[in-house]
């Protein structure tokens, strides 16, 4: 069944299916998430050499924002979900992050697994705004109700893909220290923005399965 706007908010996704279209999606966009990654590295790269205070970390936000606001753009066109009329949303974007990011620490700090389970809900709300689906309001409360019986199906894709992500990594880090020092903070950066980048295309993946191109076709041949 579907809500009033499309979604298919009663479906239930398992792992292997938001994996199977997370992996269309990064093969269809492959150059596009190098560059991010690379790019990503390089800004916090070079903000290290700058200082070493919190004021390093901005650059690296505001490249993070950007880059996540065009892989959506990017990736939803190469779906056929985002059409060429869709309004530019890169201000409203950050409204959005800056109201879920608070929402996902107060979770995080209060017992660590409700930050995971309001992550996993708000997973597609990216993807609902730069559709142009809706405000920022209406983006976090649609992300909201079609992930609801998805959620613990999100927290485990993201687990399945962090956690083997991250020990490869910090392994390498860890032989960067004592080998090539002069390795082990960038190694740091490539890790963090996969990471990133990964949580990215999980949202961007939930959103295509519920709520598919044929949501559109309406609209095509109106």
């Amino acid at each position: 069944m579907r809500s009033e706007g499309g979604d298919v908010a009663d479906r239930t996704l398992k792992v292997s299916e938001i994996l199977a279209r997370l992996g269309g999606i990064a093969r269809a966009n492959a150059g596009f998430i190098v560059s991010c990654v690379a790019g990503l590295t390089a800004i916090n790269v070079l903000a290290d050499q700058v200082s070493t205070s919190l004021v390093a970390i901005l650059p690296g936000m505001i490249g993070g924002v950007v880059a996540h606001y065009y892989l959506a753009v990017r990736a939803l066109e190469r779906l056929g979900l985002r059409k060429g009329a869709t309004p530019n949303r890169f201000w409203d974007f950050w409204g959005l992050l800056i109201l879920s990011g608070i929402g996902v620490f107060f979770g995080f700090v209060l017992l660590i697994v409700p930050g995971f389970y309001i992550s996993a809900r708000w997973a597609a709300a990216g993807a609902v705004l730069v559709n142009g689906d809706g405000e920022v309001g209406d983006a976090l409360d649609r992300s909201w109700a079609m992930s609801g019986p998805s959620a613990w199906s999100i927290v485990a894709t993201w687990l399945a893909m962090s956690l083997p992500g991250a020990l490869i990594g910090f392994g390498l880090i860890i032989v960067s220290e004592i080998w090539l020092p002069f390795l082990a903070r960038p190694m740091l950066h490539v890790v963090v923005a996969c990471a990133l980048v990964a949580s990215w295309l999980i949202g961007i993946a939930v959103y295509a399965l519920l709520r598919p191109p044929t949501a559109h076709l309406a609209d095509v041949f109106a």
